[in-house]
């Protein structure tokens, strides 16, 4: 895990990887909320888990796009997004 200078900011920036997946994850003050609701590319939904709201963003077309879920509040106001990329090969099947 790489964690980069904040010049006033607090954040953790990283990557879990493995088994040819990448997960990537912000967490902090400043974060990117993933795509828009009315981009085309991506289908966007707004649920809540455990407890906390959270926006999960896929692609339209598995394996064009990335796939996250971002948290725009899940501790003292700090923002957790998850994201990554996932294979064509898996098309979205992790079983």
């Amino acid at each position: 895990m790489e964690i980069p200078p904040t010049s006033g900011h607090r954040f953790i920036v990283g990557e879990f990887a493995g088994d040819g997946v990448v997960l990537d994850f912000d967490y902090g003050s400043i974060q990117t909320p993933l795509a828009d609701d009315n981009e085309p590319t991506y289908v966007v939904t707004h649920e809540t888990i455990g407890g906390y709201k959270a926006r999960i963003v896929r692609p339209s077309v598995a394996g064009h796009g990335i796939t996250g879920i971002y948290f725009p509040e899940i501790a003292s106001g700090n923002k957790l997004c998850l994201h990554g990329q996932i294979s064509p090969i898996h098309n979205g099947n992790w079983r």
